[in-house]
């Protein structure tokens, strides 16, 4: 679970959160990343920006 309080958004703190996350997923064997994030607007938008996209079948 992630979450960086509103304070502190903007910062790039959870680029830093995602990214090493992401790269300890890969580390240990992942292909494929499956998102769950509340529904907001923002989360969203923050997602895409990592480079996630919305889809209909997330499950491989």
């Amino acid at each position: 679970m992630m979450h960086v309080s509103a304070d502190y958004r903007g910062k790039g703190i959870g680029r830093q959160l995602f990214t090493r996350g992401k790269e300890e997923a890969r580390k240990a064997g992942a292909e494929v990343l499956y998102i769950s994030a509340c529904s907001s607007e923002e989360t969203i938008a923050f997602y895409k920006a990592m480079g996630a996209e919305i889809t209909e079948n997330p499950i491989r």
